[in-house]
């Protein structure tokens, strides 16, 4: 390594990991149902439990972030935002048919565009 070179921080390892690991399991897990189930993982990991109502709870958190009055609290909420970010994302996937990683990045490029417009900057 030179000196102009600088050494990765422990977190971004860490997120490298993790875009892999699921960028693996989407490509992999290429079915409907497969699709489903990579999807229910990573919502598990949000707190979102019962796989049955997943859509049904995403259509409830994308109608709330759409709320504008509703939508400052949950740019702050640090599992909310997440969670309206893992719904648009599938959404995403859904309509557009792109890879959860762009599905993710589009994502993240949309919440933080509509958390501006409400001003919370995240």
């Amino acid at each position: 390594m030179t000196k102009k070179e600088t050494k990765l921080s422990d977190e971004e390892v860490c997120n490298i990991a993790f875009d892999i690991a699921l960028e693996e399991a989407f490509a992999v897990c290429n079915t409907p149902e497969g699709k489903q189930r990579a999807f229910n993982e990573c919502a598990a990991l949000l707190g979102i439990d019962d796989a049955s109502t997943l859509s049904v709870h995403c259509q409830t958190i994308l109608e709330d972030f759409a709320d504008e009055k509703k939508r400052e609290k949950i740019c702050y909420d640090f599992r909310n935002i997440r969670a309206v970010v893992m719904c648009t994302a599938w959404r995403e996937m859904e309509t557009r048919h792109i890879s959860f990683r762009e599905a993710i990045s589009a994502a993240w490029a949309e919440v933080k565009s509509k958390c501006a417009d409400v001003g919370a900057y995240i």
